[in-house]
């Protein structure tokens, strides 16, 4: 495992490498951080049961990457792991998964589907930001706080309910967001970052009377719809 390791790694790193599709071997626990990043010809990714851990970029500038399978038995994905994987059109993240890193899909421009583990707590900064194709979003009853420029430049992005364990919006989390025109939050909502829905022109919120969410729409003049 370990020779394989290296020759993959030293074989990734200098951009030789003419396979498309990669298997990871059963008994890997980990993909090490930067293990695969700038591969620029892996279309495909299957990962194992026995991996727990994506690391740091393990992924990123993967401009061809297409599809990836993800076990139901990793709990993490770390930072940045599949930042810029322009090619990639869909993502099911498994419920397994606890953690997902800041700009851990940062600029996947043509993903346009995503399932989100329900055990996940906290969005991270920038985990999807500048997803421009994605155009629905389900965020997971348990979330508890969604995460500096979580979703900024989403342009394709339409409607999102903000589920009632949500307390805390963070700055720039819908920044630009150009196609949102609808988003209801529920009554635990009792933070809303700076700039969060800054460029969203036809924006609505939809809310509770007398919540915190209309007191913001109110003060950043956001037509408010009563749920």
């Amino acid at each position: 495992d370990i020779e394989f390791l290296r020759q993959i790694s030293e074989k990734f790193a200098y951009g030789d490498n003419n396979q498309t599709v990669i298997v990871i071997p059963n008994g890997r626990i980990m993909i090490r951080p930067e293990e695969f990043t700038g591969n620029f010809l892996l279309e495909s990714v299957t990962i194992p049961e026995s991996v727990k851990h994506i690391g740091e970029h393990a992924f990123a500038n993967c401009k061809n990457l297409s599809e990836v399978i993800i076990s139901d038995n990793v709990f993490n994905i770390d930072c940045g792991a599949f930042s810029n994987c322009e090619s990639l059109g869909e993502i099911f993240i498994p419920n397994s998964v606890t953690n997902i890193g800041a700009d851990a899909f940062y600029g996947c421009k043509n993903l346009n589907k995503i399932n989100i583990s329900n055990k996940v707590v906290i969005l991270e900064k920038g985990v999807f930001s500048g997803c421009e194709n994605l155009n629905e979003i389900t965020i997971p009853y348990g979330v508890i706080n969604i995460g500096d420029g979580a979703f900024e430049e989403c342009k394709s992005l339409r409607e999102v309910s903000i589920p009632d364990s949500v307390a805390s919006i963070g700055d720039y989390a819908f920044w630009n967001c150009q196609s949102l025109n609808q988003i209801t939050v529920w009554s635990n909502v009792t933070s809303i970052g700076y700039s969060a829905f800054d460029g969203c022109k036809n924006l609505t919120i939809r809310a509770f009377k007398g919540s915190y969410a209309e007191r913001y729409a109110l003060e950043n003049e956001i037509p408010f719809e009563e749920i």
